[in-house]
């Protein structure tokens, strides 16, 4: 049962850390480039990594961790 929910927990996980790299990359960096002038693009699309990485890399650590104890 225990490696069962690691499992789902890890599938979970790593598909919201390939979700949320595929949100930036191909939603919200081209939008911003095209709605707002360059600074104002530049200035959004890097205070949402600075801000997103952090839990984005927790996110991918705990992926691994479950993963881990799924026994991969």
């Amino acid at each position: 049962m225990m490696q069962q929910t690691a499992q789902a927990a890890a599938i979970i996980l790593a598909a919201t850390s390939i979700g949320w790299i595929l949100l930036f990359s191909m939603v919200l960096s081209p939008v911003a480039y095209k709605t707002f002038d360059q600074g104002r693009a530049e200035r959004l699309v890097k205070s949402v990594m600075n801000q997103g990485h952090g839990p984005l890399g927790l996110i991918a650590f705990a992926a691994a961790i479950a993963a881990l104890l799924a026994g991969a």
